[in-house]
């Protein structure tokens, strides 16, 4: 009697390797759509958080907090007394279960005196500020001789830091105004008052002072106070690095510079034209999620806005009395 072994047969080895390829070739890119939307909805539920942050701030403060305290030399309003230069980021601190790290700041003084950036805080990665999608986690950008002010009172004399210190980056910005410069932006089918000469672009969140909700004539549910830019500091295009390595300047988490102006681009994120959306990470509104960005309304809601957004339909939804009318759809 002759006993037969069993097992595969080298054609079927070979089978059932193939079969198993093509299933895991099925499954990864589901893997990654699922992985994407959970990144995008805990994006979301950040910007979320920071809207919920600012109304929170307005009921203890009487109105929507400023975009940032800094120095203006001309007119009012000028830095409130008592406060150094600092952003809107900065303020909401303890509306997010951050106020711990927030008394850890003086806040009488800028956020890049020495005073403060001799803590190493500045460091502290806050995970409401970071986008799970961008790219490099926690990201820090580096700043080397930064000015803080020594009077807080016009002229505001400077003095310079010879120091170097490092920051938490964050992938949310303000979205402060429509910037007048931008004439490929203002010219897209808008109808005056936008005008280069005339530009009634300014958002609901102002420096140096507090916005009451009852002056956002707009409507707080047509009206877009923060957005992402994510990335930072590196420098990106139409999601890619371009050629050097390129910084973006003024990424700090809490720098006096960081609100964003939307100005437009090419499509390819270079020069001036209709591009408002996933771009250049300089300005506008950028993101790495499929197909668009997200934004946070005055209102507390946050959408998501297709790539192909135009200037005609973010432009009206960024300023705040413009009298516009919102194809949200």
């Amino acid at each position: 009697m002759v006993r037969r072994r069993s097992g595969f047969t080298l054609i079927e080895l070979l089978v059932v390797i193939a079969i198993i390829a093509v299933l895991i070739g099925l499954l990864l890119p589901a893997v990654q759509k699922v992985r994407e939307a959970a990144a995008r909805m805990s994006c979301q539920n950040n910007l979320k958080q920071i809207g919920l942050a600012c109304h929170n701030y307005e009921s203890s403060n009487g109105g929507l907090p400023p975009s940032r305290l800094t120095k203006n030399n001309q007119n009012p309003p000028f830095i409130p007394p008592g406060m150094g230069r600092a952003n809107v980021l900065f303020f909401l601190l303890p509306y997010l279960e951050q106020e711990n790290l927030k008394n850890r700041f003086t806040s009488s003084r800028d956020w890049s005196d020495p005073v403060n950036t001799g803590t190493g805080m500045l460091e502290v990665p806050i995970k409401s500020y970071v986008c799970p999608s961008a790219p490099g986690g926690s990201r820090t950008a580096t700043v080397a001789n930064p000015k803080y002010l020594t009077g807080f009172a016009p002229p505001y004399p400077d003095a310079t830091n010879t120091g170097t210190f490092t920051g938490f980056v964050s992938d949310y910005t303000v979205l402060v105004q429509v910037k007048s410069s931008a004439t490929s932006v203002i010219g897209q089918g808008l109808v005056p008052p936008y005008t280069t000469a005339s530009p009634p672009g300014f958002g609901a969140m102002r420096q140096n002072t507090n916005t009451p909700i009852n002056t956002i004539t707009d409507g707080t549910s047509n009206t877009v106070i923060f957005g992402e830019l994510a990335g930072r500091p590196q420098r990106y295009l139409t999601g890619k690095v371009p050629d050097g390595s390129a910084t973006v300047a003024d990424s700090i988490w809490c720098s006096a510079d960081q609100p964003a102006n939307i100005t437009g681009s090419g499509t390819n994120g270079t020069g001036n034209g209709p591009c408002v959306i996933n771009c250049r990470n300089e300005t506008d509104v950028y993101s790495f999620h499929t197909g668009g960005a997200s934004v946070a309304f005055a209102d507390g809601s946050v959408r998501f806005m297709k790539d192909s957004t135009t200037p005609a339909i973010l432009v009206p939804l960024v300023t705040m009395t413009g009298g516009e009318v919102a194809d949200l759809n």
